[in-house]
């Protein structure tokens, strides 16, 4: 602390004790620029403070902290000054506004580092509205690999596809020259290129009258050096400033370039923090006309106005780079303290870095380590802490920018190549860390969103072609129509169901004609079944919201085993709607370690506050009014147990809490829902209460106590509620959550909503035959193809009074059917019907309705625009069971699965798989021992503050969402990828004599996870997700359950646990 700091705190502490007996008197301590600290005191008795100097003399002298104070009376070098006034001049509001401020110390203006006392975030997005992330580099020291690491995340960046700006801000020590090979530049060996300290001079100087093309150069662009690459081109700098002097050149001393940056950099004001960010925005609006995806800022070293900018006002993630040494704390603190006190202001990455290959084998560096990370981890809660990235020192790295050309080249090529060196592997962690701070979509996201833009107009071509329904409807009812014209009308009729069934479940309405019943749904209204399990996408909220339409959930009734009783259904949604609800369960879940706290209690009120709260369904008004007069005649007699309950009241966590405790108000809710119950059965009314998304307010880490104890209470629900009966919608790999489940409950309890083969293609059938139109069309497409008249009759009037439903989903009754839309025979490869059984499996033999569904997304529109001369099916096998529709249809499905924040785990999974163990696990089935070296090669690069970095986590995970299943063998344990799978993972059979001969590679083992995006990639053409994804829809995942493996999971978790 500086001594005039010290003094303002003494004096602060000796004017609150002098003051304390009078509450009313005020004072404020000014420390001004000129080193000067001046005092007002407004006080009742201005004669008590006439000696005030010697009285803060002795206070300091009495108090240890401030023992060591120089006396101020009498000194005339140290400025402090005292104004003394009367109380009553606080009645002027010159004086009243000096001590309005809750601080008794105003520091004063700051001639810099006004930075860090402010925020106000600058928001750039696109056009499109696509957020354009502004990444700074930073380190409170140099030599620590800062500037190398943002050149080589440029360039990964570029290699993806991706347009970026790098602005060097590191204003007294420009280097960007070396990595690029700049000084080989045209534009700067010309010496007419600016850079940044001219272009923040010349914007207030000339307003908004600059252009960006002197302040900026492509870095591929007139290169002329022999490292040139296309990634280049897409690579944008803006220098410091005009320095591309060299000591070679004569005149290097005399450059007036120089001489002009040194000016302006004398004459910039870095310290106003407003006009610097008021000239960035300015900046940066030039920079969106490039395009660019990013914007990459080059910090300066230490404490400093620009890294206060950048940081605070600008950046949406920063990356800090710190050595060990503790040269390096002061910088880690400060960097922290920023982060911490504007509570995320923006995304923070940490790197240790430059380390020795061999750190861990140092006794000094790793107690450095280890106190910098305790340091870390006591500044936040374990899931707030910032990914903390190694970073080791690469040789190949420090030979660039000396001449050596064959590094800079190969600099070059680690960076963009999809087969980079095992050395580069720390920078991959890091730029893949960046890149799911940074673009929460993915990789792909970027790529795919410009596929889709492309997409999108392409279909709105194909849509100005489509039939009017006038039009339509006399085509389809004609016999003498051509196929290409009937053809037409069904696949634009698929294409419009398929894209409405991808926001089915975000939607309120839900569309009947398109509801497919399915054989599952019949076992919802058994009391016992009261867990509805599916993986993501087999259609748990798209069930959960159709049984708020009364003919849907009349339908299923008739269909199930309740389909004679003559109560009336009501639902009543239990997932939280106000955010105050979301909150109380995320504010609720924080006991879940609480031993004494009884969720069976919580869950208990939770319900009793859904039935008595009045949402204004009419059907339960009547009901809940008698409930209540009920409670009060029944306590009028006996005052002292009667407790007055609050029906209406929002409760908060506290409430929750406090009534969980209360034998009384327990009491009161038991007696509540009892008289609740009796009620509804004399009204022959059922009351389904339904959860569903809990995952989305209460953590799965905290499942273990809460979610369980909801499952523990529907399990053994109280006598009385024979009319009140809850159901949970819950994802199959996050049940596993829950400890109290065990196989026997979850076999007697679950309705499993995995799909078959047989409901896939039922589903799109009812899809086609729920417009009549389209319907038309193909029994018109049918004849002309030969199928049976008689079939197609018998198969009409089933449709008619089966909701355009077969009865009977065998391969028999489709086959037909099937022949008209998919062919006779699938290229070889079989019939459709085995094709798909096939090429849609999940590991577990169960199908995945949306891969069905994504490659006739993709096939469709290649369908449309294709003038078949002779058409033999609606769609050809040479389009759906194309190379490049798998590749899609496979790309999406994982995209969308990896991109659920409780999946992200399975993309570092899919890259260990296709970059690690030397190709040891790219094959269709691994043995035991290769999938536990799969499993600890993956859990070590997952960090630690996500889903999954537990072995035991990431297992179930895989096999519940049907990655892979495990098969007995005669040679033991088989762990067999899912089919669907095979081809876009490029997996093998096993060749056992050359598997054999692969060595396990390493458990630390290094992988790239954006190569395998690169290659995953390759070749996907026209394919539409990522910010293509809602306009064109998905529809819902269907994939198969994973619990009938639970033994065997659990079995090789603990195999894997007890290994060293």
């Amino acid at each position: 602390m500086t001594f005039i700091s010290k003094y303002a705190q003494a004096l602060k502490l000796f004017l609150l004790k002098e003051l304390k007996n009078d509450e009313t008197e005020k004072f404020k301590i000014f420390i001004r620029t000129g080193f000067q600290i001046d005092v007002y005191i407004f006080v009742h008795d201005c004669q008590y403070y006439t000696d005030i100097k010697q009285k803060f003399d002795n206070f300091c002298k009495e108090t240890k902290s401030f023992s060591d104070l120089e006396p101020i009376k009498g000194n005339d070098y140290i400025k402090i000054f005292f104004k003394v006034l009367p109380f009553a001049d606080l009645e002027d509001s010159f004086y009243s506004n000096i001590v309005n401020n809750p601080n008794n110390i105003d520091y004063g203006p700051r001639y810099r580092f006004d930075s860090f006392y402010s925020t106000s975030k600058i928001n750039l997005t696109k056009d499109d509205e696509t957020e354009i992330p502004i990444i700074t580099f930073y380190s409170h020291k140099g030599g620590v690999g800062r500037t190398t690491a943002m050149a080589s995340y440029a360039l990964h960046l570029a290699a993806q596809g991706k347009n970026v700006a790098i602005i060097d801000c590191d204003l007294e020590a420009p280097g960007y020259l070396n990595f690029f090979d700049l000084s080989e530049h045209e534009e700067l060996i010309e010496g007419k290129k600016n850079g940044l300290v001219e272009f923040l001079c010349d914007s207030q100087f000339m307003g908004k009258d600059v252009n960006i093309n002197d302040y900026i150069l492509n870095v591929g662009a007139r290169n002329q050096s022999n490292d040139y690459n296309p990634a280049l081109d897409r690579i944008w700098l803006v220098p410091a400033g005009n320095l591309n002097e060299g000591v070679t050149e004569d005149n290097a001393l005399k450059s007036p370039n120089r001489q002009d940056y040194l000016e302006g950099l004398a004459k910039l004001n870095l310290g106003n923090t407003q006009k610097v960010i008021k000239s960035f925005n300015a900046l940066f609006e030039q920079l969106k006309t490039l395009n660019v995806d990013a914007i990459l800022i080059d910090s300066r070293t230490g404490f400093n106005d620009i890294f206060g900018t950048a940081t605070l006002h600008l950046s949406s993630c920063v990356v800090g780079f710190f050595g060990l040494s503790r040269q390096n704390e002061p910088g880690l603190i400060n960097l922290l303290a920023q982060h911490v006190k504007n509570e995320n202001l923006f995304e923070l990455i940490l790197a240790y870095s430059i380390l020795p290959k061999n750190y861990k084998e140092d006794n000094v560096l790793m107690e450095a380590y280890n106190r910098m990370e305790a340091f870390i981890m006591g500044v936040y809660d374990k899931k707030n802490v910032p990914a903390r990235i190694p970073i080791h020192r690469n040789d190949n790295l420090e030979r660039i920018g000396i001449g050596d050309y064959a590094a800079n080249e190969k600099f070059i090529d680690m960076n963009t190549s999809t087969d980079r060196d095992n050395q580069f592997s720390d920078y991959t962690l890091l730029f893949n860390e960046i890149d799911r701070k940074c673009f929460p979509s993915g990789i792909l996201g970027t790529v795919f969103g410009s596929i889709a833009h492309a997409l999108r107009e392409y279909y709105n071509e194909i849509d100005k072609k489509a039939f009017s329904n006038e039009q339509a409807h006399l085509i389809a009812k004609d016999a003498n129509s051509n196929l290409f014209d009937l053809r037409s009308i069904i696949l634009q009729h698929l294409r419009k169901v398929l894209k409405e069934s991808a926001n089915s479940a975000e939607d309120s309405a839900i569309n009947e004609s398109t509801f497919f019943y399915r054989t599952c749904m019949n076992n919802f209204f058994d009391r016992d079944k009261f867990i509805i399990c599916g993986r993501m996408g087999t259609g748990k909220t798209y069930l959960y919201k159709a049984l708020q339409n009364n003919q849907i959930s009349n339908n299923i009734k008739r269909s199930s085993s309740q389909k004679d009783d003559n109560d009336d259904y009501i639902f009543i949604n239990a997932t939280p709607q106000k955010r105050e609800e979301k909150l109380l369960l995320t504010d609720i879940a924080k006991h879940s370690f609480d031993k004494d706290f009884i969720f069976s209690n919580f869950w208990r009120i939770y319900i009793w506050t859904k039935l008595l709260h009045d949402d204004g369904n009419e059907s339960l008004a009547k009901i809940r009014k008698m409930v209540k007069q009920q409670r009060h005649a029944m306590n009028a007699d006996k005052p002292e147990f009667f407790v007055e309950m609050p029906y209406d009241k929002e409760f908060s966590g506290i409430d929750y809490i406090k009534y969980t405790e209360s034998v009384d108000v327990l009491l009161g809710i038991v007696g509540d829902l009892q008289i609740f119950n009796e009620l509804l059965k004399v009204s022959h009314k059922k009351v389904f209460i339904l959860f569903d998304g809990l995952e989305s307010y209460i953590h799965p880490l905290y499942w273990n106590n809460t979610i369980s104890s909801l499952y523990d209470y529907c399990s053994y629900p109280e006598v009385t509620s024979s009319n009140i009966i809850p159901k949970i919608f819950v994802r199959t790999d996050l049940l596993p959550q829950i400890e109290s489940l065990n196989t026997d409950l979850q076999s007697n309890n679950i309705i499993n909503m995995e799909w078959s083969i047989e409901e896939v293609f039922g589903y799109f059938f009812k899809l086609i035959f729920s417009d009549p139109t389209t319907g038309s069309a193909y029994w018109n497409i049918a004849r002309k193809l030969g199928i049976d008249p008689q079939y197609i009759a018998n198969t009409e009037k089933i449709f008619e009074t089966n909701n355009n439903q077969f009865k009977d989903l065998s391969q028999a009754e489709m086959i037909p059917l099937l022949q008209v839309f998919f062919g006779k025979d699938t290229l070889g490869l079989g019939r459709p019907w085995d094709y798909f059984k096939k090429e849609l499996s999940n590991a577990d033999n169960t199908a995945n309705l949306q891969l069905f569904i994504n490659i006739y997304r993709y096939a469709i529109g290649t369908a449309i625009a294709t003038a078949e001369s002779n058409i033999t099916e609606i769609i050809s096998p040479t389009i759906y069971a194309s190379k490049r529709v798998r590749t899609n249809a496979a790309t999406t499905l994982f995209y969308e699965l990896v991109n659920d924040k409780f999946c992200k785990s399975l993309q570092t999974f899919q890259s260990a798989i296709l970059f690690g163990g030397k190709g040891m696990y790219l094959y269709k089935s691994l043995d035991e021992n290769k999938f536990e070296n799969l499993i600890n090669e993956t859990t070590i690069r997952i960090d630690a503050s996500e889903y999954g970095h537990k072995k035991e986590d990431l297992i179930n995970m895989i096999f519940a969402n049907g990655i892979m299943a495990i098969n007995q063998t005669t040679k033991g344990k088989s762990f067999v990828f899912a089919p669907l799978y095979w081809f876009p993972w490029g997996l093998k059979d096993v060749d056992e004599k050359s598997n054999d001969n692969l060595k396990i590679r390493n458990k630390n083992s290094e992988f790239d996870q954006i190569a395998n995006i690169s290659k995953f990639i390759e070749g996907v053409g026209n394919v539409a997700t990522g910010a293509g994804l809602k306009e064109f829809g998905t529809a819902a995942t269907a994939v198969g359950s994973a619990v009938s493996m639970a033994s065997e999971i659990a079995k090789m978790i603990s195999k894997l646990s007890n290994k060293k």
